[in-house]
C-alpha cells in the first residue's frame, strides 16, 4: 500500500494595495529628509548657539564673493570677538560661560537682515559678511549699532555682567581677494583693537601690520626699553567740576623709541604684559611718579594727588603690598597723595585675595580708584565690600551721545554718591560735555576739554594757577 506524501499549500501573495506602497514611501523619503537635517545642523550648524558655523559661513561668503565681483561691489567682513570672555569661564564656570554665549548670539540675531549671515567661528568669536557695503560710514554704522548692543548688561546665574567687544572689518577688495584673505584680515583688524584697549573697532588696513614684519625684533627692544631708560611718563590734569580747580593728575607711560619716535602704551602695553615684564615696567612707573609728586611738592607747588594704573600682574604678586610701602618710604611721599587705580575686570579674578591687599592699602592711607566703570564685568557687591574711594566714568559713554549712554553716567554718578563715592568722568572734549556732566552732579573731570596729558614742566604751570592753595586732597 502506497503511502501518501505530505504536501505543503503555500498561499498566494496578496496583492499590496498601490496605495500603502505609496505610504511606506513617504514615510522612508521623511525619514531620509530628518536623517539630511540633522547632517545638515552638525555639518554647518552651532551646536551650542544654533547660529551658523565657520563651514557655513566660508560657504555662504564665497557665494557672496563671486556676486561682489560680477557686480563689482563691495563686501565686508566683520569680525566680533568678546573681551575678556576667559575671566567669565574662569570665575564662574564654563557652564556660564556657555549661558554668556548663547545670550550673545541672541543680541546679534538682533541685528535684523545683516544678522542673516551671522556665524559663530568658535570659542567667543563671531562673524558676520555685508554685502554692497557701499562707503566707510555704512560699515561704521554698522559697527556701532553692534556695540549698541552691548551697553546693557547681561545676567548670568544671578551675575549682573558688563561685556564689550572689539570688532575688526576687512573689505573686498582692499584687504583680500577670497574667503581666507578676508576672515585673516578682519582677524588682525580685531586683534589691534584687543591690544588698543578693547570696546572698540577698527576697519584694516596695511598700516596694521607695521610691527609684523619685525615682531621679534620689536619684543627684545621692548625688553631691554628699560634698561635703556627710554620710558617716560606724561601726567593728565584731573580737574574739580565745581571749583574748576586742578585736584589731581593721572600719570601715563611712554615708550621714546629710539627709531619709531613715541609710542603709544596702547601699542606696547600689551606686548609688556605677553612677555611677563608687565611687573618691573609698572614698579618703574609707581617709583617714578611718586619721585615726581615728592619733588613737586620739596619745590613748594600745592600737593596733589597722583593716580597711578595698576596691572593685575602686579596687584596678584604677593610682594606687591611691600613693593609699594618700600617706594613710599625710598621717595618720602605721604601715602593720601597717592591713588592706585584698578579696572572691574581686576575686581572679579580672586575675590577674596583682592579685597585683602585693598584693604591692606587702605590702611597705608592710599585711596583706591575702580577706572573705566560701566564697561568690566561689573557688580555691586565689589563697590560695597571693596575700599574704592572713586569712580571714573569710561569715556565711551560720553563719546557715544544716545539717551542710554547719558541714562547710564545719570546712573553711576547716583550710585556712587549714594555709596559715598566721588565720581571722575574720563575724555571729557567739549563745553557740552561738560555742561551736562555738571548739571548731573559730576564731581571731577580729565580730558582734553581742559588740558592733554603733560610733561613735568608744563604742569607745574598748572599746579601754580589752578590747584587750592595748600589745602591738599579730598
Amino acid at each position: 500500500m502506497k503511502s501518501k506524501k505530505n504536501t505543503v499549500q503555500l498561499a498566494e501573495p496578496k496583492p499590496v494595495e498601490e496605495s500603502t506602497i505609496h505610504t511606506q514611501m513617504q514615510e522612508l523619503y521623511l525619514q531620509i529628509k530628518k536623517l539630511e537635517t540633522k547632517l545638515n545642523k552638525m555639518t554647518f550648524y552651532d551646536e551650542l548657539t544654533l547660529l551658523p558655523n565657520l563651514k557655513s559661513f566660508k560657504k555662504e561668503l564665497t557665494f557672496a564673493l563671486i556676486n561682489a565681483e560680477r557686480s563689482r561691489k563691495k563686501l565686508a567682513v566683520v569680525k566680533i570677538g568678546l573681551d575678556r570672555f576667559k575671566i567669565v569661564n574662569d570665575t564662574l564656570g564654563i557652564l556660564n560661560g556657555d549661558a554668556l554665549l548663547k545670550e550673545v548670539a541672541v543680541r546679534l540675531q538682533s541685528l535684523g537682515s545683516n544678522s542673516k549671515a551671522l556665524s559663530r567661528m568658535n570659542g567667543d568669536e563671531f562673524l558676520i559678511f555685508i554685502e554692497d557695503a557701499r562707503n566707510e560710514q555704512d560699515i561704521t554704522n554698522f559697527c556701532k549699532e553692534i556695540m549698541g548692543l552691548f551697553k546693557l548688561p547681561f545676567y548670568i546665574d544671578n551675575n549682573e555682567l558688563f561685556v564689550s567687544v572689539s570688532i575688526g572689518v576687512s573689505v573686498y577688495p582692499f584687504a583680500g581677494h577670497n574667503v581666507l584673505g578676508l576672515i585673516k584680515t578682519a582677524d588682525i583688524a580685531m586683534c589691534r583693537v584687543k591690544e588698543e584697549g578693547k570696546n572698540n573697532f577698527k576697519i584694516y588696513n596695511g598700516m596694521l601690520n607695521k610691527f609684523t614684519g619685525h615682531q621679534l625684533t620689536f619684543e627684545n627692544e621692548l625688553r631691554h626699553a628699560l634698561k635703556r631708560k627710554e620710558f617716560s611718563l606724561v601726567y593728565q590734569p584731573q580737574w574739580s567740576i565745581k571749583t574748576k580747580q586742578l585736584i589731581g593728575i593721572e600719570a601715563l607711560i611712554r615708550w621714546n623709541h629710539p627709531h619709531l619716535g613715541l609710542i603709544s602704551p596702547s601699542d606696547f602695553i600689551p606686548l609688556a604684559e605677553k612677555l611677563g615684564i608687565i611687573f618691573s615696567v609698572g614698579e618703574w612707573v609707581l617709583e617714578e611718579a611718586c619721585k615726581q609728586n615728592k619733588r613737586w611738592q620739596d619745590a613748594s607747588f600745592p600737593p596733589l594727588r597722583c593716580s597711578v594704573n595698576i596691572s593685575i600682574a602686579q596687584l596678584l604678586h604677593s610682594d606687591f603690598p611691600k613693593i609699594v610701602s618700600n617706594i613710599l618710604n625710598r621717595t618720602q611721599l605721604n601715602p593720601k597723595f597717592l591713588e592706585l587705580e584698578i579696572t572691574e575686570s581686576i575686581a572679579i579674578v580672586k575675590e577674596g585675595y583682592i579685597l585683602k591687599v585693598l584693604n591692606r592699602f587702605k590702611e597705608m592711607g592710599i585711596s583706591i580708584a575702580l577706572d573705566d566703570f560701566g564697561t568690566g564685568y561689573s557688580s555691586l557687591k565689589y563697590l560695597s565690600q571693596f575700599p574704592i574711594k572713586r569712580l571714573k566714568i569710561d569715556q565711551t559713554f560720553l563719546h557715544e551721545k544716545s539717551i542710554i549712554n547719558e541714562s547710564i553716567i545719570r546712573a553711576i554718578i547716583t550710585m556712587g554718591h549714594s555709596m559715598n563715592l566721588s565720581v571722575l568722568a574720563e575724555g571729557v572734549e567739549n563745553k557740552e560735555q561738560l555742561g551736562f556732566l555738571e548739571s548731573e552732579g559730576c564731581d571731577e573731570i580729565q580730558g582734553y576739554y581742559f588740558s592733554k596729558p603733560l610733561p613735568p614742566k608744563e604742569v607745574e604751570t598748572l599746579i601754580q594757577y589752578y590747584s587750592p592753595l595748600a589745602k591738599g586732597v579730598e
